[in-house]
């Protein structure tokens, strides 16, 4: 920071590697060889990459992007990235200067050599993620049949597709709302810097790291069986940023988790074979009618029954079933008329089959506990 701020250049990695070495030989800093390379390694390239990010999002036009700012200790995810000498076997997991670590679940690891691991702890437990290089293959897959399925995201149910079918979300901060409420009153009545708050402060943790996982489950039953299930999936572009500036609706538009569900349809579908399409930010999906075409301008979040004043038409239907057909009729139009971003040409082979390329790395998701 202080050399960025005299000449306006930073310090590249290598040279502040070489001043950790440095330190190493100090006998005030002796210390630092008992830790793995890998730890300070790992932070100066989090660093690096930070002051990255900080210098290309600052050129662009009417950005104010503030300068990155060091953790606090204690404070966010405490975890460390290690690399070189990892091996796994046995239901243990061999770590720079730490050694063998008991691992649970000892479920079998996928073959391939691991690339990195990264340790953090959640709710007063250590995790393990491990990033995996297997041998690139290709899988010859059919061509998607079936019809666009068109599904709207909402409040009440956490999504309708345009088949009539209904997902309920998962709730799990409502159903254990109550249960919160004590942890934290009782986390408040503590003295700080006591061992009774550390403890207070764990439970807590706990309390919503299985709200975390409850939600995630759930939406991974659904997010898997439509990626398997459906060809083509449609689903809009929410501004969910914004969307949770509202003081009625943020608590149970965060409890659903419309980004989370997008980004597991995302990878998904790209794994399974089948296209997700994203319907524009503006498109009137809930406000059309999906039989005529006419626009309800003046529809609130109140009515939740739409009702086409087309004397034509008529249509009376269920906002969400209306919105998910809308989606539908929008993706038949891009389906018909061009592919997806991604490309026929990077999908095919030269018969026609779609090819989809096998990826080198693999991220591992929740981890084993250690």
């Amino acid at each position: 920071m202080l050399a960025y701020r005299e000449t306006g250049e930073f310090v590249g990695p290598s040279e502040l590697m070489r001043r950790i070495v440095e330190l190493k030989r100090t006998a005030e800093h002796g210390w630092l060889r008992d830790v793995s390379k890998c730890a300070p390694q790992a932070a100066i390239s989090d660093l690096h990459q930070a002051l990255m990010t900080f210098l290309l999002k600052r050129r662009q036009p009417g950005a104010d992007v503030g300068f990155p700012r060091f953790k606090k200790k204690g404070a966010g995810r405490e975890s460390v990235r290690l690399h070189g000498s990892l091996r796994v076997a046995e239901g243990r997991i061999s770590l720079p200067r730490i050694g063998q670590v008991r691992i649970r679940p000892a479920a079998p690891v996928v073959g391939g050599r691991i690339c990195s691991v990264t340790c953090y702890l959640e709710a007063g437990n250590w995790y393990v993620s491990m990033r995996l290089e297997v041998p690139a293959t290709q899988r010859v897959e059919p061509e998607p049949q079936g019809e666009v399925i068109g599904i709207d995201l909402g409040v009440r149910t956490l999504a309708m597709d345009s088949e009539g079918r209904s997902y309920p979300g998962a709730r799990a901060l409502r159903a254990s709302q109550r249960r919160l409420v004590r942890a934290q009153r009782d986390l408040s009545r503590k003295q700080p810097g006591s061992k009774n708050r550390a403890k207070s402060r764990r439970r807590l943790q706990r309390r919503h790291a299985r709200v975390r996982r409850q939600r995630a489950d759930h939406l991974h039953k659904i997010t898997t069986h439509l990626a398997r299930t459906k060809p083509v999936i449609v689903i809009e572009d929410l501004a969910v940023s914004g969307m949770l500036k509202s003081r009625r609706l943020s608590r149970s538009l965060a409890d659903q988790s419309f980004g989370l569900l997008r980004r597991q349809l995302e990878y998904k579908c790209q794994a399974s074979g089948a296209r997700l399409l994203l319907a524009p930010r503006f498109f009137p999906s809930s406000k059309r009618c999906s039989r005529c075409g006419w626009v309800w301008t003046e529809m609130t979040l109140k009515e939740r029954e739409f009702r086409c004043q087309n004397r034509d038409c008529g249509l009376l239907l269920d906002r969400d079933h209306n919105a998910a057909l809308n989606l539908r009729w929008w993706g038949e139009q891009q389906h018909s008329t061009a592919e997806v971003a991604a490309g026929r040409a990077e999908t095919q082979n030269a018969c026609g089959a779609r090819v989809r390329p096998g990826r080198d790395r693999r991220r591992g998701g929740a981890g084993h506990r250690l």
